[in-house]
């Protein structure tokens, strides 16, 4: 994802505070992600991160979309862990911009009306469609 209008101590403060009080501290910002600040000669532009989970079993965290067999817990944040830290992010920052591979969110207003949309993004094969909201154990 990627965030702008807030800093990376700012979105840290965020996700921890969601984690703690929503998924019992399960929830962080990645690494590995080429996290971090992007910059424009001497001008911040955006902070780019991921969501992630310590561990796979604790509440939070995502399920693949494997229509053969059952499906495996990944170290991915589900769509319910993203949809809340999204929400406390345009709560505490209504103008932000924050682009996901699904939908461009430019401010809290716009947030609020596309959201519930992703829940019906298709993950999984066409023979055995998953939609993201579903692809965990929330």
């Amino acid at each position: 994802m990627q965030l702008w209008k807030v800093s990376q101590d700012e979105l840290a403060a965020i996700v921890q505070r969601v984690s703690d009080e929503q998924y019992d501290g399960n929830i962080r910002v990645g690494e590995g992600t080429q996290g971090g600040w992007r910059t424009v000669g001497k001008r911040v532009q955006h902070v780019r991160f991921a969501l992630r989970v310590n561990s796979s079993k604790a509440p939070g965290h995502r399920r693949s979309a494997s229509p053969f067999g059952p499906s495996r817990r990944l170290i991915a944040a589900c769509w319910h862990a993203h949809r809340d830290v999204m929400a406390a992010i345009f709560e505490a920052h209504p103008e932000a911009r924050l682009k996901t591979s699904l939908a461009d969110y430019r401010g809290s207003e716009c947030f609020e009306d596309r959201f519930p949309d992703t829940y019906y993004a298709q993950i999984g094969a066409p023979i055995a469609p998953v939609y993201m909201g579903e692809a965990c154990d929330c």
